[in-house]
């Protein structure tokens, strides 16, 4: 089958070496406008989609188009509806990014709870005086944990293993479950992915509902909550902290650089830069990940598939 990666990858040498090793594969490993994706992957079977939006529009111009892969856990760049109609299954790679992503989520936490960006920034303009910021224990502490899929579940164990107390909402929760969650939890977690029924799932009248002295955390999808409505709760009634590592719908346009840098400035957030999953181990694991789907569907058998094929379409 013609297998092609149109897209960048940050693998190592070593793993596109083992990736080589196993399959026969076409790489490009750059970021191409649509016209370019489009071109490299007209005639392919197999393909990823990492940076680029594969729209309805463009598998019209695949016709041999049998599989798309997410090199990722999300996959809402990839137009699943079109690609089902067409009965082109797509897959992801679920499993590669959980200790990397659980592990930011606990430095957020910690950072957070310790202030240690506000410390630092204290110390860079400030003359010397110890005792400026009151800090807080997690042990003890609330967590909740929006989405309990396979990061959160490890932050979950993550956060039990400090003596945090957990509760937790699933794909199948209610409104009023989760609104329940918002206003007990003392630090607040998303884990989410991003579609209709999430995006802004976190719109204004549920941030009012997080306590003053509650901090909450996205690694999510940016766009799960409203951004212009944290801005105005963060401005004018502020959480004791905020941590983010999305931005609007990354990764795919540019991020609100208006609404970072004025979240930036504010007194206990923290912004990294999508750099949750960004680690040697998880990139290994991703090589590994993305080579067993292609092995899968070379053998007619694919795994991780997220849609469902409409036969007939």
């Amino acid at each position: 089958m013609n297998i092609v990666i149109p897209d960048q990858l940050d693998f190592s040498s070593q793993t596109w070496a083992a990736i080589h090793s196993r399959i026969k594969v076409e790489v490009f490993n750059d970021r191409p406008d649509p016209d370019e994706f489009q071109r490299r992957v007209a005639d392919a079977q197999i393909c990823t989609a990492s940076w680029t939006a594969f729209t309805g529009k463009m598998m019209e111009g695949c016709p041999r188009l049998q599989y798309i892969i997410s090199p990722g856990v999300g996959y809402d760049w990839i137009d699943v509806a079109a690609a089902s109609k067409r009965n082109i299954k797509v897959l992801n790679c679920p499993t590669y990014n959980v200790a990397a992503v659980a592990e930011h989520v606990m430095a957020f936490m910690f950072a957070l709870a310790k202030h240690l960006v506000d410390g630092q920034r204290y110390i860079e303009t400030h003359p010397w005086k110890c005792g400026v910021f009151m800090n807080a224990e997690l042990r003890g502490r609330q967590l909740g944990i929006i989405g309990l899929g396979n990061i959160g579940k490890r932050v979950a164990a993550l956060a039990e293993a400090i003596g945090m107390r957990v509760q937790w909402l699933d794909r199948d929760h209610t409104s009023e479950q989760l609104d329940a969650l918002l206003a007990t939890s003392d630090v607040i977690t998303i884990h989410v992915p991003l579609m209709p029924s999430t995006r802004g799932l976190i719109d204004e009248r549920r941030l009012n509902l997080i306590k003053n002295e509650a901090f909450l955390i996205n690694t999510a999808r940016g766009s799960v909550v409203d951004e212009l409505a944290l801005l105005k709760r963060m401005r004018e009634k502020p959480l004791a902290g905020l941590a983010l590592d999305v931005f609007g719908d990354h990764p795919l346009v540019s991020v609100p650089a208006d609404i970072m840098a004025a979240l930036g400035q504010l007194p206990n957030v923290i912004l990294s830069p999508y750099n949750a999953y960004n680690t040697t181990e998880a990139y290994q694991r991703l090589g590994e990940e993305l080579v067993r789907n292609i092995e899968s569907c070379l053998a007619g058998n694919p795994v991780n598939v997220v849609n469902r094929v409409v036969a007939g379409v």
